[in-house]
């Protein structure tokens, strides 16, 4: 409000840009929602689902793969924004290379935690957009 008492309005635009930084804030929140689980290398050897997402810490430098791929003595796999087919793309590590080993989870309820703040991301947009539409001020 204003000295004189009235409320101001608030224009489309800025309206606009405060709806996307919400809506930037409610994505970078959902990215720092990941759930990663230390996993022993010798776990390496096991069966990997081709999306399942792995990091792998080499000589203190982290490698985000998935498509791996393990022997006795190494282990391959493709950068994760690579398709896991991609066998051009493949990168292969010594086992005793590697220092530690982490999976990213992805369950239920993250994916309910993404569908709830898209909702609410969408319900802002909506009362925005509403808002904007009646003429009603808009308190900044």
């Amino acid at each position: 409000m204003r000295s004189s008492g009235v409320p101001r309005r608030v224009s489309k635009q800025k309206m606009t840009a405060r709806a996307a930084v919400v809506a930037l804030s409610a994505c970078a929140a959902l990215n720092a929602c990941t759930a990663w689980t230390a996993k022993p290398t010798s776990g390496l050897l096991e069966a990997h689902d081709p999306r399942e997402r792995l990091q792998l810490w080499v000589q203190g430098r982290p490698h985000l793969l998935h498509g791996i791929r393990a022997t006795r003595d190494s282990v391959s796999g493709v950068p994760y924004f690579q398709p896991p087919e991609c066998e051009s793309c493949r990168v292969r590590f010594a086992l005793s290379t590697i220092d530690s080993v982490r999976v990213q989870h992805v369950d239920r309820v993250m994916g309910r935690n993404v569908m709830l703040v898209t909702l609410l991301a969408i319900s802002v947009f909506v009362v925005i957009g509403v808002t904007a539409v009646s003429g009603a001020p808009v308190s900044p």
